[in-house]
């Protein structure tokens, strides 16, 4: 992800598209991007937002995570031994 801030001048939004679909999704248009990378930057700028704008809570990050998406997340504690 630090490599993506630099390659996008700092853009945190495309940052989360190039995280996840790599250069050609930070360096091209929303049309040309896989669907995967635009739903990961959809969750993404969503909680985002709501993080940067202070929320308490995230509808957004809610309904990532009924879609499954904390399933990423615990895999990662795991690999990083937070369980």
């Amino acid at each position: 992800y630090k490599e993506m801030m630099r390659y996008t001048d700092n853009d945190i939004l495309l940052s989360f598209a190039g995280y996840n679909g790599g250069y050609a999704a930070a360096g091209n248009p929303w049309n040309s991007w896989p669907n995967e990378t635009q739903r990961y930057y959809t969750w993404a700028k969503g909680i985002y937002e709501d993080a940067k704008a202070g929320a308490t809570e995230s509808d957004t990050l809610n309904q990532w995570l009924e879609a499954g998406g904390g399933g990423g997340c615990q895999r990662a504690a795991t690999r990083l031994g937070l369980n």
